[in-house]
């Protein structure tokens, strides 16, 4: 089964190169992006991967204390502009957990709800200094993800999904983060959450800023080196955003 990857847009703001990419020198400012991935299959099967962050507007009006996007961007609003009623996504395929990740979870209210059980565990009881990336804040009444925990599913290691959707453990930026590899006409793209976030950490072969695991990640990234792709996306690159449409 073939798929179309639609990339939904969230918005950027400006982080240090520093942040994104392990140990750079502080001082170059660099274009972050936020947002998600739409799958589309010929019958009409509507994927997401990930589920976006909250909104500039829900951020000020609630008064989470996140960095967003620049941009007031409504992940569910950009659903809707390709067409999508969010009602009929039938499955979400969560990386990891993370709050730009992993919100907006009661807006497809359908969906079956996919992460890795080693993500599960260790976001439901994260260590202190992760618990706000988790989504644990008092005025959120914890995470998002956490308040759709019955739709949950979790898997264990590499496994296929759905005819044409496989994941793979990549952990490193969480202990049990995960890539969605999807088949499309032009071959498959491995869609690598925060394990890859901008092309500069695959051509320069380094780990995000806040990597917590780098031995974990350097497994990873051997592992993947020992497949083929048509084509990487990692969510936080600007470039990613460019084109309507992968495969």
């Amino acid at each position: 089964m073939n798929y179309k990857i639609y990339p939904i847009n969230q918005g950027t703001r400006i982080m240090d190169i520093h942040d994104v990419v392990y140990r750079q020198p502080v001082g170059e400012d660099v274009s972050f992006a936020y947002g998600a991935f739409l799958l589309k299959d010929a019958k009409g099967k509507l994927i997401m991967v990930d589920s976006g962050a909250p909104s500039l507007s829900e951020v000020r009006e609630k008064g989470y204390p996140l960095r967003t996007p620049d941009e007031d961007i409504d992940m569910v609003e950009e659903v809707r502009k390709h067409g999508v009623d969010p009602a009929e996504v039938s499955m979400i395929i969560y990386t990891h957990l993370h709050w730009d990740h992993a919100w907006n979870t009661n807006s497809f209210p359908n969906a079956t709800l996919i992460a890795q059980a080693a993500e599960m565990a260790a976001a439901i009881n994260p260590m202190k200094i992760g618990r706000k990336s988790y989504g644990f804040m008092e005025e959120s009444n914890g995470p998002e993800w956490l308040h759709s925990i019955m739709r949950f599913q979790a898997v264990n290691g590499d496994v296929e999904i759905l005819p044409g959707i496989r994941v793979i453990m990549t952990p490193g930026h969480t202990i049990g983060s995960q890539s969605v590899l999807v088949d499309t006409e032009k071959g498959v793209y491995m869609l690598p959450g925060d394990w890859i976030m901008c092309d500069r950490n695959l051509d320069m072969e380094l780990p995000g800023g806040g990597t917590p695991d780098v031995a974990a990640w350097y497994q990873s990234l051997e592992k993947v080196k020992k497949l083929e792709f048509a084509g990487i996306l990692p969510c936080h690159d600007p470039k990613t955003y460019t084109e309507m449409y992968y495969g």
